[in-house]
């Protein structure tokens, strides 16, 4: 059953790696996989890896499709998008922690939510 369930999670990971859809580290462009997501106090903030020269300006969000929550509430899907390959070769195993407000840099305002597509995969 670990043998079935481990393979059903590589072919998760791989499969859009393959596919071209999905950056396979900082020297590719792409959507990323995140090290770590946190958004407090209207900061989305992000770890993803770099090689010494990653900055926000390697990077697009893309907002997507704005959903109505019962009159209350929009619904925003944020893409973090790699525009800008990496190609220093510093050895930074944590990587690089970005911060985006998300009203000044991302114009979101008024009230609400907002879901993130990519895929976190959490370093120790």
């Amino acid at each position: 059953m670990k043998k079935i369930n481990t393979v059903i999670i590589i072919l998760f990971i791989i499969g859009p790696l393959m596919a071209g859809q999905i950056s396979d580290g900082q020297r590719e462009t792409g959507e990323i996989v995140l090290n770590s997501l946190s958004v407090k106090d209207g900061i989305l903030s992000f770890g993803t890896e770099t090689g010494g020269c990653t900055t926000k300006k390697s990077f697009r969000i893309n907002i997507g499709t704005v959903k109505d929550i019962a009159g209350k509430a929009k619904n925003y899907t944020l893409t973090i998008i790699r525009i800008v390959p990496d190609e220093c070769k510093a050895f930074l195993p944590q990587g690089i922690f970005l911060e985006y407000d998300l009203e000044k840099d991302l114009g979101l305002k008024g009230y609400y939510t907002i879901s993130v597509i990519n895929m976190i995969l959490p370093r120790k």
